[in-house]
């Protein structure tokens, strides 16, 4: 399916749909955000793929799934590999709310399986014209290689999510909650991590409660796409500068970068 998706939309990742990792740098990047042509960005789109073949057999379909509703009391949201690097992903700052989170799936023709191409949550609901890197901040950032890149997530379980960034004391250990600079690879204890396993819907999507939450706390996730590799984190905006959503690109579509 990954060749269809390729053929389909030009300008992809490669072969593999995953970006090749590099060392980060130890600070964030400080040049403006870049921004893509949101004509090519496709999260949360529904239909077939826009200006499609109608005698195409390999046209992509794109549907929406709703896997829930985030909260976040704390106004900052962390995108990550919840199963592995929890507590070391980008933050974004939001209003204090509770927030749709929406997976992007897309099929080919004639194929029964969909793969994931983003994981959204969604801010505002108004129309989305502006779409450019997150300009976020890694919750941990070493000096050593360790850290991660201004705008990407590092996946190594197959799966991608967010969670509020002031529920993390909940499921971390408490020698890392307790430090405002998480230790390189923040991975959860044993104990923790059999926790959330335990909590996985069947499918491997959809919403966990956190243990001990006492608002509704939560951790919403998916599958990457493909698998495992480096995904960009994206920010879209309305016409009167509102962020409308956070996006995690799992690399499957082609984009082209705005050049206005």
């Amino acid at each position: 399916m990954l060749e269809r998706i390729l053929r389909a939309f030009s300008g992809g990742k490669g072969a593999s749909g995953k970006r090749k990792k590099e060392s980060p740098p130890a600070q964030p990047r400080q040049e403006p955000a870049p921004q893509r042509d949101i004509s090519s960005f496709l999260a949360l789109y529904e239909g077939l793929a826009p200006q499609h073949d109608p005698d195409d057999e390999e046209a992509l379909r794109f549907t929406v799934r709703e896997l829930g509703t985030l909260v976040c009391p704390s106004g900052k949201i962390e995108a990550s590999d919840p199963l592995r690097y929890l507590g070391t992903g980008l933050a974004l700052e939001v209003p204090h709310g509770a927030y749709p989170v929406r997976a992007t799936l897309v099929q080919s023709k004639g194929e029964a399986y969909t793969t994931e191409a983003y994981l959204s949550v969604v801010l505002a609901d108004a129309q989305s014209v502006r779409v450019e890197s997150a300009t976020a901040t890694p919750l941990w950032d070493g000096a050593d290689g360790l850290g991660h890149f201004h705008s990407l997530i590092g996946v190594d379980s197959g799966t991608a999510g967010f969670v509020d960034v002031g529920s993390l004391p909940l499921v971390l250990p408490p020698e890392q909650s307790d430090r405002p600079a998480l230790v390189p690879g923040g991975k959860l204890d044993h104990e923790g991590l059999d926790t959330l396993l335990a909590l996985l819907p069947d499918e491997g999507a959809g919403s966990i409660g956190l243990p001990g939450g006492q608002r509704g706390e939560n951790l919403i996730l998916c599958h990457s796409g493909q698998g495992d590799g480096a995904y960009e984190v994206l920010v879209t905006f309305a016409s009167d500068g509102r962020a409308t959503g956070i996006h995690i690109d799992f690399g499957l579509l082609g984009f082209e970068e705005d050049e206005h």
